[in-house]
């Protein structure tokens, strides 16, 4: 089997500490270990031409690892450097770039996170193979966890989510927490998720001498060297907090609650920070809460770390804290338990399976800085307790390995890449639908294809091919040629317009030519009630290919237009249909009604 991975964030293992890109790398080297050919799409970090009509830059190849297969990292160029806002104006591109690197067929598009879901739905499409898709976080699920001061995910993202929802072919989610937000929140039907929990790199993470049957003498030796050599306070207890510093992870909670404990006349621990600033986070904002909270001097923070080194880290303190709003699952907490290290952790969404409660750390209901407090001082005062919670983090975190994810997820993989052979019924719903609302039709000359005339205003008749596929029902519209004028001005309108479309959207082939593009699965048209979903999608693809033919013809085409009003003018010929260009033409009050 060969599948596709598309992640256009970030480069898995970029060498921080990433929780999805890790997620990516671990399960893609186990893939391919297994046998299975994986490719990983995602943005280059280097600057490149950006436009499509111009040609598309050669995407870079990094073969990560091989085995029995390869896993390759591929680096789409053109869209570097740019702030996380900004890029749902350039997935097109970052799509329009995996195509034209053309290393595919696959059986299988993975996608994760929802902007990578906006891609894989287009290659999954314009390759006629099944979409799986893995959310890691939800903006729905961040928003009701954040409440109103923090909910800071935009509709582009929840509107993505929800199309996500409903043409994906199956889901993988970590937990069973997450596939009930799944559906409670987008409508995703329960029987496309697939609860598999990820893993942890034990070899990797692993407690060192003193923390494994080791005396406890070598285990404060092993501490104290790992304190030096990472500058950190050889005496006194550390609690260590790993990610990004964003007020959506917490840490503000840690400094805070260490304020509590130095009010109630104690010493507080240090807590030593690790990780950058990303999301809604404000260089030198955790500083800021630090000196207000005046606990600063017991605050020391670092950037992000290799992830190679990380383990040091969670070696050589007593405790890690993850006080995060909400966790899809908290790799975090998994590598810091196998690297013997209990973790104090709040009990929402993920972390309820990652941290088992008082054997492996202890989960905190709540946001209270003063329940933080007493929870962590109760650990940090109990070395006995820390000493079995520490043996006991081993062996829970034992049990999640990621050929165990890797495995479970290749299953996955096969029972969307074969599923029951519903594409003759598939076929008879679109037409019957067709028919039923008075739509021109004919087969097409490929298996599987319906081409219909879609009926319109503006534009009088639009051609799509609708192509039912073994796993999906796909449709396909030419728009226009490429822009002769503009094209670059052109190119970013379509940007924008994807953005807010409803399960569809525009592509530029190689030779700059756009077309409207959408899928669903087969299972949700075949399914009761199908036909209305296919109505819907169609719906979107009509509206869309009418409401935008006269503005393309306008920003791509005004050369033509007025060299064709200058023709009819030298010619005395009727106007009237050039009307709705009357913008870009110099004269339009002056036409003629002959």
């Amino acid at each position: 089997m060969v599948c596709v991975h598309t992640s256009p964030l970030d480069a898995p293992g970029a060498g921080d500490a990433g929780g999805m890109n890790v997620y990516v790398a671990e399960l893609a080297t186990c893939l391919a270990r297994s046998g299975v050919q994986v490719d990983v799409y995602t943005r280059s970090g280097s600057p490149a031409g950006t436009d499509p009509a111009a040609g598309i830059d050669p995407a870079k190849v990094t073969t990560v690892v091989t085995g029995p297969a390869s896993f390759r990292v591929i680096e789409i160029p053109g869209v570097d450097g740019l702030a996380k806002e900004d890029l749902p104006d350039v997935l097109p591109r970052v799509a329009a770039g995996i195509l034209a690197a053309d290393h595919g067929p696959y059986d299988v598009v993975h996608s994760h996170y929802w902007l990578s879901g906006e891609v894989a739905a287009v290659l999954a499409a314009a390759w006629h193979v099944p979409l799986v898709h893995t959310m890691h976080t939800m903006g729905a699920v961040k928003n009701d966890a954040s409440g109103e001061a923090l909910a800071i995910e935009p509709p582009v993202r929840l509107t993505g989510e929800a199309r996500l929802a409903r043409t994906a072919d199956a889901f993988i989610v970590n937990t069973a927490s997450e596939a009930t937000d799944l559906t409670s929140h987008y409508g995703a039907p329960a029987d496309r998720i697939h609860v598999i929990a990820p893993g942890v790199d034990l070899g990797r993470f692993s407690p060192g001498a003193g923390r494994d049957g080791g005396s406890e003498g070598g285990n404060d030796a092993q501490r104290l060297k790992l304190r030096t050599e990472l500058g950190l306070p050889a005496t006194g207890p550390l609690v260590l907090f790993v990610g990004r510093v964003q007020p959506h992870k917490g840490p503000d909670l840690l400094v805070r609650a260490l304020a509590v404990l130095r009010r109630a006349g104690r010493t507080p621990p240090t807590l030593v920070v690790v990780g950058g600033v990303s999301g809604d986070g404000e260089p030198g904002w955790l500083d800021s809460v630090a000196v207000e909270s005046e606990v600063d001097d017991v605050v020391v923070t670092r950037d992000r770390v290799p992830r190679d080194q990380l383990v040091k880290w969670y070696r050589a303190v007593d405790l890690v804290a993850i006080p995060s709003r909400h966790e899809s699952f908290g790799l975090v907490a998994l590598e810091a338990q196998a690297s013997g290290t209990p973790v104090i952790a709040a009990a929402v969404g993920g972390l309820r399976d990652a941290v088992a409660d008082g054997r492996s750390g202890v989960l905190v209901d709540g946001r209270d800085p003063q329940t933080w407090a007493d929870a962590i001082a109760a650990l940090l005062d109990d070395a006995a307790l820390l000493r079995r919670l520490g043996d006991g983090a081993r062996t829970h975190a034992a049990a999640f390995t990621w050929s165990a994810t890797a495995a479970a997820t290749l299953d996955v993989y096969r029972r969307v890449a074969h599923p029951p052979p519903d594409r003759e019924r598939g076929a008879a719903v679109v037409s019957a639908h067709l028919r039923a609302v008075g739509i021109g039709h004919v087969a097409g000359v490929r298996p599987g294809e319906i081409v219909a005339s879609l009926p319109g205003d503006h534009r009088l008749v639009t051609t799509t091919s609708i192509l039912v596929g073994a796993h999906s029902v796909s449709v396909v519209a030419f728009v226009c040629r490429r822009p002769a004028s503009d094209a670059a001005g052109v190119h970013q309108w379509l940007l924008g317009r994807n953005a807010r479309l409803p399960g569809v959207a525009f592509a530029v082939d190689r030779l700059g030519d756009i077309y409207l593009v959408g899928r669903i699965p087969l299972a949700a048209v075949v399914a009761p009630g199908g036909a209305s979903t296919f109505d819907v999608l169609l719906g979107a693809l009509a509206r869309t290919a009418d409401e935008s033919f006269d503005e393309l013809l306008r920003r791509g085409f005004a050369d033509a237009i007025r060299s064709e009003d200058a023709w009819r003018r030298s010619r005395g010929l009727p106007r009237d249909n050039l009307a709705a260009f009357g913008d870009i033409l110099d004269d339009l009050p002056g036409l003629d009604h002959d």
